[in-house]
């Protein structure tokens, strides 16, 4: 009989995002993934989860018109809230649907973001989308940029909630739990907590055995 607790492990595909503007591309070298997936693996052992990094890949932007627009975004003079309400919407257009979507993990890694958060979890695309840098910041008209918060996407708990997502579990209100939502946690800059309930645990293992990520109409 198979034991219904064992270790799962769970390949994970990495991507940097190749693009013609600087502040999009991806820097195979700014990232290093051993510590980060450490510390997601040590959250994640509770539910007896194991996540394995393959060989990094480069990837091409799927729509060059949707990454012209995206850089678009970063200029000074573009207002906060229309970024906010377009940058998904060019995201989904700008990020290809890769053959495997649903069938395995991907996170696909890009330098930095207008509207920055630690990562995200793109449902329809099924990947986490991690920029390398937060609020990286313009320094001159010419593109040259500074880095805002270098060591933020380096928090293994920001991965392990995204990845939480990718295991279709929802947020929750419970502080120091994994998937708490980010308006409800205690103190600012702090990042989700390690626990998981039961039910939690249960419902990711379920995903799990699928060897995929939640991806609507495709790997519920």
């Amino acid at each position: 009989a198979t034991d219904e607790n064992a270790l799962l492990t769970l390949p994970v595909k990495i991507h940097h995002l190749k693009s013609r503007y600087v502040a999009i591309n991806a820097d195979p070298k700014a990232t290093d993934l051993r510590p980060l997936f450490a510390g997601t693996n040590e959250i994640w052992k509770t539910a007896n989860l194991r996540f394995i990094v393959g060989r990094p890949e480069r990837m091409q932007v799927a729509d060059l018109a949707a990454e012209g627009e995206f850089a678009k975004l970063f200029k000074p003079e573009v207002p906060k809230a229309y970024v906010r309400q377009h940058q998904s919407r060019i995201l989904h257009k700008m990020l290809p649907d890769l053959p495997d979507r649903g069938k395995a993990f991907h996170i696909v890694l890009i330098y930095t973001m207008p509207d920055a958060y630690g990562a995200v979890y793109i449902p329809a695309k099924g990947v986490v989308l991690m920029p390398q840098v937060k609020f990286a910041g313009l320094i001159d008209s010419n593109g040259v940029w500074k880095d805002g918060s270098p060591v933020f996407f380096a928090q293994s708990n920001i991965l392990a909630h995204e990845l939480g997502h990718a295991l279709s579990l929802p947020h929750v209100a419970i502080q120091g739990n994994l998937m708490i939502d980010g308006r409800l946690r205690e103190g600012a800059g702090v990042g989700p907590g390690g626990n998981l309930t039961d039910l939690q645990i249960e419902a990711s293992r379920r995903q799990a055995l699928t060897n995929g990520p939640r991806v609507p109409g495709i790997n519920p």
